[in-house]
């Protein structure tokens, strides 16, 4: 929580230098959940402080952006690409307010997928922004992380980036393999950062 309340400090103190984006554990379904399953933010929040501080963070979370460009030339992401080949920048900064202050979207049920229900394409998005990673193939493939996450290859990372006109994704969201703070994959277009060593206190990246 405090880390949290540095970063708020500075961001009003240093508004045009801080920017801060959402990734999956800015949403209720992780922040709610225990330590041990990969949240904790909710439990440490309300042993330290109140519920009115824990809403107020929530409030917060919606109102963070999902995406940034750089200089005009690195698009920035906490997850990945998306599993929609159509979607560009231009489909990004189109999206309405309601379609991403808020979670992400819960997976479906059976029931809901037995009816054929499906996410509409500005859900894939949300979802797809906070949650997907890099693989080393092509296209995308279902993920390790769930079945409604996706992973995505270096064809889906380099028609993005010269469709957009950009040089480089920067994203985080998955420890690197190498165990060190960052990784550059996809021929050197995609470059994961990982700043929290230890993560989860279990692994022993740097």
């Amino acid at each position: 929580v405090e880390i949290w309340l540095l970063i708020i400090a500075f961001k009003l103190a240093y508004p045009r230098s801080v920017y801060v984006l959402r990734g999956n554990h800015e949403n209720e379904q992780m922040i709610g959940r225990p330590f041990k399953m990969g949240g904790g933010f909710s439990e440490e929040c309300l042993s330290k402080y109140s519920q009115s501080v824990l809403t107020a963070f929530q409030k917060m979370f919606k109102l963070l952006p999902l995406f940034a460009v750089l200089e005009e030339e690195v698009f920035v992401v906490h997850g990945g690409l998306f599993r929609n080949p159509d979607v560009r920048l231009q489909t990004l900064r189109d999206l309405p307010k309601v379609a991403w202050r808020r979670n992400y979207p819960n997976p479906l049920t059976k029931e809901q997928t037995a009816r054929g229900e499906k996410w509409t394409d500005e859900e894939e998005i949300l979802f797809d922004a906070q949650w997907a990673d890099p693989h080393y193939g092509s296209g995308s493939r279902p993920s390790s992380r769930g079945r409604v996450a996706v992973t995505f290859g270096e064809d889906v990372t380099q028609r993005f980036l010269d469709d957009c006109g950009l040089a480089l994704c920067l994203r985080s969201h998955r420890v690197p393999q190498s165990g060190r703070g960052y990784e550059l994959e996809h021929s050197g277009r995609l470059l994961t950062l990982f700043s929290a060593s230890r993560y989860g206190g279990v692994l022993q990246n740097r």
